[in-house]
């Protein structure tokens, strides 16, 4: 008893061969009854299609699949759930099935999908073979790693990352890597904490020999409401400052 799966996609259809296309949006967007545009959240769901031969004949009846994702198409590790569907419905070798491997399965790296199918009158499940890859839509890839217009941001090892300049609530500046700006509304502007005795809230450092740690030459005051340790990580007063080799002095 052998099975072939004729073709496969993600959310399209007449492929040839054994292909697969992902589309991920955040939103879709529904035209209300009354021509209005109705903007809806989507799930983590992907739709998924595909044409079954059994015995060289497309297959008619109902099946039960299994579907796993992975990030090698040979060996590799499985990424999310196993989604099982049972009793789904194949015309003439056609079939439509709604996958949902959760929030971190797609995350612009590589994936394979090894379906398992159980036909009518068989025994137990047949593993189809080779692992389909799942391949980017244009719109998609676009909005991995398009202009100014799309995302500009990338994965790396440890989260993501923007390569050029921030500015929130104001526009970039080539100078400044990141840029702040509260404008006069009633909030802080950058607001950082923690609530981890062994870690820093925020930590400044320059490698630069004699380069600036912190530079203000704007503000008429700073304030803090606990202590202040130079040279010491456990000031026992309002200002402690310990050094062996200079003196603390003030000048005005």
């Amino acid at each position: 008893m052998r099975f072939v799966l004729l073709f496969c996609t993600l959310f399209l259809t007449d492929l040839d061969g054994a292909r697969a296309q992902a589309v991920t949006d955040p939103v879709t967007e529904i035209a209300g009854s009354n021509g209005a545009t109705i903007s809806a959240a989507l799930g983590t769901a992907i739709t998924y299609q595909g044409k079954l031969d059994k015995n060289g004949a497309p297959l008619n009846g109902t099946c039960n699949f299994t579907f796993k994702l992975f990030n090698d198409p040979t060996a590799g590790s499985q990424v999310g759930p196993t989604v099982t569907i049972s009793n789904q419905a194949v015309s003439g070798g056609y079939f439509t099935a709604t996958l949902d491997f959760g929030t971190n399965a797609f995350d612009g790296q590589a994936r394979w999908l090894l379906i398992q199918v159980q036909g009518p009158g068989d025994a137990g499940f047949t593993t189809l073979s080779p692992r389909q890859p799942i391949t980017a839509a244009p719109y998609a890839l676009y909005a991995l790693g398009g202009p100014a217009t799309g995302s500009q941001w990338a994965n790396d090892a440890s989260g993501i990352n923007h390569p050029g300049n921030i500015g929130i609530g104001v526009q970039s500046s080539s100078g400044i890597k990141l840029r702040v700006d509260g404008g006069t509304s009633e909030n802080n502007s950058l607001y950082v904490h923690n609530n981890n005795v062994n870690w820093a809230t925020f930590v400044l450092r320059n490698f630069a020999a004699g380069g600036f740690g912190i530079f203000d030459d704007q503000s008429s005051k700073h304030f803090f409401s606990g202590r202040v340790g130079v040279g010491t990580v456990a000031p026992d007063g309002k200002l402690q400052a310990n050094s062996a080799s200079e003196a603390m002095r003030s000048t005005s």
